[in-house]
């Protein structure tokens, strides 16, 4: 992808701190009179021109492409749909019934892979999200014995790079354990606001890939989600051009 602001930025840094100033200084200190003179004043004031040309062409051409770009974007919800075999889910910290917990609970019928992204484990909460994943890991592979739970870890679940490139893997391992795109579907709700762009970012990248929240069945009197409620799956497609 073009990155168009770097390029306007070089454009417009020569033509006003660069070639412009120069052009100037170097016409108004030469002797129109003589023929040398007016031929590099012609050339200067003509390389001036065209730079200004192709400039206001490449913006022009910039603000085309955003606007393009801006009409492909979708974000659909879709229709609450069967139970997914593969899910990917972040891990939260804090003693409750996590949104991870939530969205296995609600694809639990069919589940076969699920994939728990965690941070390092750090941090003042307790349990950590590495605790809790741990947590998820054994008690569900006990009350679902064949379906398979693998924590994957992040160094710094503030990096949404990073947990950009762990979803883009996971579902790279989910292709080699015979999983299409359509059979896993990645649940942003837990996790730091980080570890939601990561995600959503991936499920965007590729299409077929789709994402989910977790909608709570009960909130608390100030609106917020109570965290020992159930909970509703909501598909959603985020679908960005290429």
């Amino acid at each position: 992808m073009i990155d168009w602001q770097r390029w306007e930025d070089r454009a417009g840094g020569l033509l006003v701190g660069g070639l412009l100033p120069n052009l100037v200084i170097g016409v108004a200190l030469s002797d129109l009179s003589e023929n040398a003179a007016r031929l590099r004043a012609i050339i200067a004031l003509g390389l001036l021109l065209i730079f200004t040309i192709v400039w206001v062409v490449f913006r022009w051409l910039k603000i085309r492409t955003i606007r393009a770009m801006r009409s492909q974007i979708r974000v659909e919800q879709l229709p609450e749909e069967a139970p997914r075999k593969g899910l990917i889910v972040l891990s939260s910290p804090g003693s409750r019934v996590t949104p991870a917990e939530n969205a296995i609970k609600a694809h639990l019928q069919k589940l076969e892979k699920c994939w728990i992204i965690t941070g390092p484990g750090s941090g003042p909460a307790t349990p950590t999200s590495l605790e809790n994943a741990e947590r998820i890991k054994k008690l569900y592979e006990g009350i679902k014995p064949g379906a398979k739970f693998f924590i994957e870890s992040v160094d710094d679940e503030h990096n949404p790079e990073m947990v950009f490139l762990t979803v883009q893997s996971i579902y790279y391992k989910a292709r080699s354990l015979g999983l299409t795109e359509s059979n896993v579907i990645a649940d942003y709700t837990g996790g730091t606001k980080s570890m939601t762009a990561g995600m959503a970012l991936a499920c965007s990248a590729v299409p077929g890939r789709d994402a989910e929240y977790m909608r709570a069945a009960d909130l608390s009197a100030i609106g917020t989600a109570k965290a020992t409620s159930d909970a509703q799956a909501i598909p959603i497609k985020l679908q960005f051009p290429g």
